[in-house]
Formats: structure tokens, C-alpha cells, sequence
């Protein structure tokens, strides 16, 4: 069983009886993105669930934050997560969040923390009423 966590390269040894396996392993995770499947329209002070382009997105890759841009504006808005699981991501919509139209997503997490945005589809995009 491999249990590392950390990106790099390995050697990893296989011993099983009279067998034994040695090669070389590289761990290496991909970026966070969030994308929507088809246009939503989403209401303040309720909750909703991203699927995140991400193979984990709970444990040692965690997503630390999820925001959307709000297009008039053009202000990242964040939306508070209320759980994480592989692959999706459950936020908050906030009751406060500008009404309108939001054309791109960004993700961070603790393996990288520097913003990963997403630009969404016309046909995609994020609409917040009351």
C-alpha cells in the first residue's frame, strides 16, 4: 500500500514471496478547476454542489477556496464551502452576493495556492436571483 502524499519521484520495492518489483513511481497532482455542465441559475442563502475537476478534492488536497466573477462588476466573489468530497465541492450561495451573471470560476487548495480560473461557456454561465 502507498501512502505517500507528497509530489516527487519514488522508488518503490514490491516484496511478495519468492517475487519481488522495483520501479520507479512519480506522484504528481493536477490542477483544481470547476466548470458547470450546463447554465445554472442559483439563489442567494442556498446551498449547491460543483463538480471539481480534481482527484481529490478532500485530505492532503484540500480546496481552500472557491470564488466566481461576477461579470458586471468584474469583482471575485468568494462562496463559502460547507463540505468537501472527491470531486465535488459543497458552497454556500451568500445571501449578500451581487445579483447577476458570473463568467469564471477560480479554485485554490493547499497543494496550490495560487488561483486556478476557469472561464465559463456563454452556454454555461452562473445567473444568482433572490
Amino acid at each position: 500500500l502507498l501512502t505517500v502524499q507528497d509530489a516527487g519521484i519514488y522508488v518503490v520495492q514490491v516484496i511478495n514471496g519468492k517475487y519481488q518489483f522495483k520501479d520507479t513511481v512519480e506522484v504528481e497532482y493536477e490542477n483544481p478547476v470547476f466548470s458547470t455542465s450546463s447554465a445554472l441559475t442559483l439563489k442567494r442563502g442556498e446551498t449547491t454542489e460543483f463538480k471539481i475537476n480534481y482527484t481529490l478534492a478532500t485530505g492532503k488536497t484540500k480546496i481552500t477556496s472557491l470564488k466566481i466573477l461576477h461579470q458586471e462588476s468584474n469583482v471575485y466573489y468568494e462562496l463559502p464551502i460547507i463540505s468537501a468530497k472527491t470531486n465535488f465541492v459543497t458552497v454556500q450561495i451568500p445571501a449578500d452576493l451581487p445579483l447577476g451573471e458570473y463568467t469564471k470560476g477560480q479554485v485554490t487548495s493547499d497543494l496550490n495556492p495560487e488561483p486556478i480560473t476557469k472561464s465559463f461557456s456563454s452556454s454555461k454561465k452562473i445567473t444568482v436571483t433572490d
